[in-house]
């Protein structure tokens, strides 16, 4: 029991660290850290999820809607989720005898902002008392803050073959890394489907795919990775305009 609650806490402490407000360059929106917390000791339940505010002191009036568009939207998304989480503990009251607690944590990072393009990524912890075992997961967001939400399809030309560049690039990757290490790779959630390729970012050298545990490889591998360099998708691209031509730079 002890072993179980030191390994809980020894997970929320790395994802519930507190940061300071992100230093901005000039033009780049600030990133402050907001928390939602909750506890309820009789349901031996505890949550804290974080979620980022964007500010740009002086900016036009313009850019401030924009800004706080962002804000609303993914307070709206991160308040959503804890009181999901909360419906789920009330309606299962396991008897006091059975051990653990109730837990959601969820932490992020920036991992783009250009100053147009914010792509954010959660790493989101979950347990329930009674359950097999504790849930990570990531959760992605690409938002435009001229456009809103950014999805797959956004990136590239309709009628372009860009899932089936995902899905050889990320097979190929993925393999490899399952022969060097030994495991067998899973490929149902591998196939030209948009859904299988959900938990993106759009980063600086490629587009980064996440693969939740067990979705393509055993879940004792974690969270897989692929990076899919912007030159392997061609004429598939999207026209590089707005934010684009930040992201793609």
């Amino acid at each position: 029991m002890r072993k179980i609650q030191h390994a809980l806490l020894a997970v929320l402490a790395v994802l519930w660290a507190v940061q300071p407000a992100a230093a901005a360059p000039s033009g780049v929106p600030t990133v402050t850290r907001h928390t939602i917390i909750k506890q309820d000791p009789e349901r031996r339940m505890l949550v804290k999820a974080s979620y980022p505010s964007l500010s740009m002191p002086g900016a036009l009036m313009g850019v401030r809607g924009n800004l706080e568009d962002f804000n609303r939207f993914v307070r709206m998304k991160a308040s959503q989720a804890v009181v999901q989480f909360i419906k789920e503990v009330r309606s299962f009251s396991p008897p006091a005898s059975v051990p653990g607690q109730n837990a959601l944590a969820a932490g992020y990072t920036v991992e783009r902002n250009t100053g147009r393009l914010i792509a954010v990524k959660w790493t989101v912890f979950r347990q329930l008392v009674g359950g097999a075992h504790p849930d990570t997961m990531v959760v992605t967001l690409n938002y435009d803050l001229g456009g809103g939400t950014i999805v797959l399809a956004n990136l590239f030309k309709v009628g372009s073959p860009y899932l089936k560049i995902i899905s050889q690039q990320a097979t190929a990757q993925l393999k490899a890394a399952a022969k060097k290490s030994g495991y067998k790779l899973f490929g149902e959630f591998l196939t030209a489907k948009a859904d299988n390729f959900k938990h993106f970012i759009v980063g600086e050298k490629g587009l980064d795919v996440y693969f939740n545990p067990g979705s393509v490889a055993p879940a004792v591998v974690g969270i897989p990775r692929v990076t899919i360099p912007w030159k392997a998708f061609g004429a598939s691209l999207a026209p590089n305009t707005g934010w684009m031509r930040q992201a793609f730079r």
